[in-house]
């Protein structure tokens, strides 16, 4: 416990992990493998580019897993979406320590979730930078 100038009362516990899903509704099976597109939006300097991610929507998913990578890239940069039919990766500089150039390749991948239960990754799509995006 510490007082509000920051100083502690006791010794500081170790830090607990713990997953948290939530409660099963509906089926009790794994959710189907999403359907993927993906393409490269930049209208030339009026807007931020990004990478138009889209999957069918599944009724029963809480959630879904959304991983690109730069293609040749062993890691994958991953997030959560609680959309239910698409998303978008607009700045992969924290990922990977560039923005959008031209001629580079993504390749996106999604996956569903419904509590603990998961479907395979989709079908690796890719997305083709096609012009260099002015910032």
């Amino acid at each position: 416990m510490n007082d509000e100038e920051g100083r502690s009362f006791s010794p500081v516990s170790a830090n607990q992990k713990f997953t948290y899903y939530i409660p099963l509704k509906g089926s009790h099976e794994k959710p189907k493998t999403p359907t993927l597109k993906v393409s490269y939006y930049n209208d030339h300097g009026s807007d931020e580019p990004y990478i138009n991610i889209e999957w069918d929507i599944n009724p029963e998913a809480d959630s879904y897993e959304i991983q690109y990578r730069l293609k040749g890239s062993s890691k994958w940069a991953t997030f959560f979406s609680k959309t239910r039919s698409g998303d978008i990766v607009d700045d992969p500089t924290n990922d990977f320590g560039q923005d959008f150039k031209k001629d580079q390749v993504y390749e996106v991948r999604v996956r569903a979730l419904h509590s603990n239960l998961i479907s395979d990754w989709s079908e690796v799509k890719t997305a083709c930078v096609d012009v260099t995006p002015n910032r």
